[in-house]
């Protein structure tokens, strides 16, 4: 916990220093983005979108072209929603995710899975089942293309087989 904190000062502290270069640096991207993940790990959401955000914008000033890093910064952003129980603006975030992973699909298929995974279960909170069972779907077959016999779901800490769409939706429902 307090290496966390101490890690967003220290980025901090590294953000104001290079804030008075004249253009954006990878560094600066770097920064924001980690500074995201420490406070995603405190469970300071709201500030681990921000800095998610921010990395986001540097990005578009730099090279709005490296799509896997955007990708990424969108997954966090969803999760950290997600985490706030935003789950519309969730999905919306997990999408953009997709969209530019698919891109980039033989070589980060682990990583569609997972964001079918997270669709499904987003959607099944937000009562669209049918969507949901579809992401669930999707992310066994992916499985299955990755030689790969099983589903696994983490649902509050905990880790899931996922048999059938019903049974994740069951657990889910159950409160696991």
């Amino acid at each position: 916990l307090h290496q966390y904190q101490k890690g967003i000062k220290y980025y901090d502290d590294a953000l104001s220093i290079l804030g008075g270069l004249h253009s954006p640096t990878q560094t600066m991207i770097r920064c924001n983005y980690n500074k995201g993940y420490a406070y995603a790990a405190l469970e300071d959401h709201a500030s681990a979108i921000q800095s998610y955000e921010k990395a986001l914008e540097l990005i578009q000033q730099i090279n709005p072209d490296y799509s896997h890093i955007v990708s990424l910064c969108h997954h966090l952003i969803a999760d950290s929603y997600y985490s706030l129980q935003q789950y519309d603006s969730a999905l919306s975030h997990y999408q953009k995710s997709m969209e530019l992973l698919l891109d980039y699909e033989p070589q980060r298929m682990q990583e569609i899975t997972d964001l079918c995974v997270s669709i499904g279960r987003t959607c099944f909170y937000q009562g669209y089942y049918k969507d949901a069972e579809k992401f669930f779907i999707n992310a066994r077959k992916l499985y299955k293309k990755m030689n790969k016999d099983k589903v696994l779901i983490n649902i509050n800490s905990k880790r899931y087989t996922i048999i059938s769409c019903v049974v994740c939706g069951l657990l889910i429902a159950a409160g696991f």
